[in-house]
């Protein structure tokens, strides 16, 4: 054995015990106060609110179209109660799965171990799931994050009909877990554009439309769900022009004040 492949085995040594740290520090950490919040039993209205409305039925989290994001809450606490270190270990095998998956997407394009294995490692720990995977109440975000990965991989890998349905199948799940991923529902239709061989223009077009279709009934529940919640929190939205605003204007005002220039 080389110097390089020492270096190299050194190198992914290091790494990989940072990371298991990082993994068993977190089963010292009990709930926070939003896993109380939303780790609970909820009622059949409240599940059946969950499909059309929005997900923060109390009204104290940001509001958004997540229709399955209470029934996970729900299933977890039914079968899982408040055993808090099962919660940790099924954080951690979530974040491992996300790596199985990057990586081996990684490889579908670079056949270097090394380079995907090292890529792989930056990618979940300088993601926000790996900084706050301390909060429980994040398994429904880290959930949905594989389905996508299992959904890009399956139609990076496998040029096929089949594979194409659940790939798209993959995404729509993932849409109803955590609306953010909703773009991703183009995916596969980007990849049968730029792999016309594998894919006829006849199948490039029926996606499209299909894709419009769906993103106009999505967009409409998302409406909707928005639409039921008090217009004051949705003025302190995070992604509030409104509020942007106000803060910049805050900012500004503050600023010579805080140099001592008033």
């Amino acid at each position: 054995m080389n110097n390089k492949n020492i270096i190299q085995l050194l190198l992914i040594f290091i790494s990989t015990s940072f990371v298991i740290g990082i993994f068993l520090l977190g089963f010292r950490l009990e709930f926070f106060y939003d896993d109380f919040m939303l780790l609970k039993e909820f009622t059949n209205d409240e599940l059946i609110a969950s499909l059309s409305g929005s997900w923060s039925l109390d009204r104290l989290e940001n509001p958004g179209f997540r229709p399955l994001f209470n029934y996970i809450y729900h299933f977890m606490w039914i079968n899982f109660g408040s055993n808090y270190y099962l919660y940790n270990l099924i954080q951690i095998i979530l974040i491992l799965v996300q790596g199985f998956l990057i990586f081996n997407i990684l490889r579908l394009y670079n056949k270097d171990k090394l380079f995907a294995y090292l890529f792989t490692l930056l990618i979940l720990i300088f993601s926000d799931q790996f900084t706050w995977r301390i909060f429980i109440v994040e398994i429904p975000s880290l959930l949905s994050s594989v389905i996508v990965l299992i959904g890009i991989f399956s139609i990076l890998k496998y040029h096929s009909f089949f594979w194409l349905i659940s790939s798209y199948f993959c995404f729509f799940i993932a849409c109803l877990i955590k609306e953010t991923n909703f773009l991703f529902m183009f995916t596969p239709l980007i990849v049968a554009y730029f792999n016309k061989n594998n894919f006829s223009l006849k199948s490039t077009i029926i996606q499209f439309i299909s894709l419009i279709l769906f993103s106009i009934g999505f967009l409409s529940f998302r409406s909707k769900a928005l639409a039921e919640v008090p217009q004051v929190l949705l003025s302190n939205n995070i992604l509030s022009f409104k509020r942007t605003v106000n803060l910049l204007i805050d900012f500004i005002l503050q600023f010579s004040p805080s140099l001592g220039l008033d």
